[in-house]
Formats: C-alpha cells, sequence, structure tokens
C-alpha cells in the first residue's frame, strides 16, 4: 500500500495464473495527471516484453475506479528489502543487481523508453523459493532469479516532444536518485540519467547509505551539481577497482561524462560480475594456495587452546552473528499485509520496524525461532 493506492495479489481465473492488480485510491481518482501517469505506464508496458521487466496484461476502468492488471513477481521482495534486511550488500551481489536491472534498461531504450525512476523500491527480485532469504547470495540462488524493473509510471518516451506533466512544469522521480538534469534541464533527459539512478542505487546498496543528502527534495538534487558520485570506499567500503571505475562513469554529473551507450556499461558490468564470481570461486578451500594451508594449521592450534579456556557456548555466541531482524520485510510474516508498512531505523528505533495501520489485521511469523533469535515488540 502507498500513498496512491494498493497493489492485491489476485487470481486470473480464466487462465488459471496468479496477476498484481495495482488499484489507485479514491482520493488520487480526482488527480488527472496521475491517472494520465497509470494510462502512460499501462500503454510503456504493452511494448516491453523482457525477463528483467515487470509485464503489464491490461488496464480496467469500472465503477469501482481504475486497475492496471500487471505480471506477479513471486518472492515478494525488492532490493530495498534486502537494503532493510541486510544492510550494506556484498559486491558481488550488487554486480548481479546491476548487470540484471542493466539489461532491462537497455531493452527499454531500444523501444525509446527512458524509465526516469530507478531506485531499489522498484526494482523487484523474480524468486520461486517460498522461503525467505538469510543472505543476500540466497535472493538469487532459486531457479530463474533475476531482477525485474517496475513502476514505468513516470517513464518517457524518447521520441515524444513532451509529456503533459513536463508540459506542466512538474518535476517527477525520486531526488535521492534522479540526475540532476532531470530537475534543472529536462531537455537533457534520456537514458544517461538512468544510468545515474542505478548508479546511485549500486552506491547506496554497497555502503547502506545514500550518497547526497539535503534538507528537502530540491536541494538533495542541488547538491549533484556540483559533486559526481562520492568513492563508497570513505564509507569504510573495500570493493574493487573495477568497482570504482564503472561508480565513478555512472555517476558523473555531466551527462557527457557517463556512459554513452548501453552496450559499453554493459560489458563493463559482465566483466565486474565475472571478476567477482572468480574471487567468490577461490574462496572455495580446494582452491587455496599451499600458505592457506599452513595458516589454517596455525590457527587450528590457536583454535584448540582457545577451546581450554573458553566454554564451546561462549565460542559459539562469538562467532555467531547477531541474529536477523525479523522486521526488515513484510516477507517474513503472514496476513492482511496491506495493513503494514516496514521501516528502516529511526530516531526512536534502532533497527528495522513494522507499523501496523489497523488494529485488527494481526501478522503471523512464517518462520520457526531458532532458540538463539529474538523478535523484539
Amino acid at each position: 500500500q502507498g500513498g496512491m493506492g494498493v497493489v492485491f495479489l489476485a487470481r486470473q481465473e480464466r487462465l488459471g495464473r496468479f496477476v498484481a492488480i495495482k488499484m489507485i485510491s479514491t482520493e488520487a481518482t480526482h488527480d488527472a495527471s496521475y491517472l494520465r501517469r497509470l494510462e502512460r505506464e499501462a500503454q510503456t508496458l504493452a511494448t516491453l516484453s523482457h525477463p528483467n521487466i515487470v509485464g503489464c496484461h491490461d488496464i480496467l476502468t469500472t465503477d469501482q475506479g481504475t486497475f492496471l492488471v500487471m505480471q506477479f513477481v513471486p518472492g515478494q521482495l525488492s532490493v530495498r528489502d534486502l537494503l532493510l534486511r541486510f544492510g550494506r550488500i556484498s559486491e558481488a551481489v550488487v554486480a548481479r543487481i546491476a548487470c540484471d536491472t542493466a539489461r532491462g534498461l537497455d531493452y527499454a531504450w531500444k523501444k525509446g523508453i527512458c524509465h526516469r525512476d530507478i531506485k531499489p523500491d522498484n526494482l523487484l527480485i523474480y524468486r520461486e523459493d517460498p522461503s525467505p532469504p538469510h543472505t543476500p547470495d540466497e535472493a538469487f540462488t532459486s531457479p530463474n532469479a533475476r531482477v525485474m524493473i517496475c513502476d514505468f509510471g513516470i517513464a518517457r518516451d524518447a521520441l515524444a516532444a513532451g509529456s503533459a506533466d513536463a508540459a506542466a512544469g512538474s518535476v517527477l522521480g525520486s531526488p535521492a536518485y534522479m540526475a540532476p538534469e532531470q530537475a534543472f534541464d529536462r531537455s537533457q533527459v534520456d537514458f544517461r540519467a538512468d544510468i545515474y539512478a542505478l548508479g546511485t542505487s549500486l552506491y547506496q546498496l554497497l555502503t547502506g547509505k545514500r550518497p547526497f543528502h539535503g534538507p528537502n527534495g530540491i536541494e538533495t538534487v542541488r547538491l549533484k551539481l556540483d559533486a559526481d558520485l562520492p568513492d563508497p570506499r570513505r564509507e569504510g567500503v573495500a570493493v574493487s577497482d573495477e568497482c570504482i571505475h564503472i561508480l565513478r562513469r555512472m555517476g558523473a554529473r555531466e551527462p557527457s561524462r557517463r556512459y554513452a551507450a548501453y552496450e559499453e556499461l554493459l560489458a563493463d558490468l559482465a566483466s565486474w560480475l565475472s571478476q567477482q564470481q572468480q574471487i567468490r570461486h577461490r574462496r572455495v578451500l580446494g582452491h587455496f594456495p599451499p600458505a592457506f594451508w599452513k595458516g589454517l594449521s596455525a590457527g587450528a592450534a590457536v583454535v584448540l587452546v582457545a577451546v581450554v579456556v573458553i566454554t564451546g557456548d561462549a565460542i559459539r555466541r562469538a562467532l555467531q552473528p547477531p541474529p536477523p531482524s525479523r522486521a526488515a520485510s513484510l516477507v517474513y510474516w503472514s496476513g492482511d499485509r496491506s495493513s503494514w508498512r516496514a521501516g528502516g531505523a529511526d530516531a526512536e528505533t534502532g533497527g528495522p520496524t513494522l507499523l501496523g495501520l489497523s488494529p485488527n489485521a494481526p501478522l503471523t511469523l512464517r518462520q520457526v525461532l531458532r532458540p538463539d533469535v529474538r523478535v523484539r515488540f
């Protein structure tokens, strides 16, 4: 549920398949510009058919309102959920997310479509595994797992002279992620704005923080006029030189300094992903050099001494990561989840929270709690 409506999971009985139905709120039915965007989203998605883009089946207008019938993405997990759940994401997983998203954006641009609102919220993860992931890597281990781009409501046809929204002088998009020209020089907005927004999203995945923070949306975008995307290593994140090279080109403040074509970006992303996969494979024990085994032997001796001094229970607590928070995402709960929202830490809470909007909508935890995992209320 959002400010302009709610998305339902439904079954299309005639075809025997699940679909997602976006229904706009009663208040939004009086917003002509929003209705135009909804109609535009349906028309845009109708022209797109790609594994990394959420498809649209139909748009219906009845006496009960306007509905957008869309492809259902199993897993009910977004990239934003990964951020809430795990904080920083490993470089290998970030590279995978980047490759999938760029493929979808490349396809859309070849159809003349610029998304203009790329952010973690609009990147869904297709997962056929019904159990929630316990690590970011597990998000992509189920069959056919992939990132799918959604919410083309403010997408713009690059071949059109301009939309009604642009003509009205409104600024559409998310200030934390949008390219500076999207707010200050809309005539220059093209696929490079999507590349910038994707780069900003990748920065947040790597660091757990957004790169620019202003007192309001327009000031946040204004900060981008004077600076490129910052180096994630300033936040204490160890990343590869390949990653820095890619983010530097994606996050340049001038569009002319960004990637000039998706083909070039995809080539760099494929190289980056391959590099990360090789690093992961080398971490398998059979691929370690002899020096590793010598170090392992020395480490084993130290551990044996420690076992004599420290109890096994204390060792288990020391080596085990903190219990995960089940408030990080609604995917861990069943019930009337449309009456709940998941949020991050704020001034009053030290971690993710679930906010209930109705006193008569209880949730049930989908997982059996291990003795060492806690849920704080």
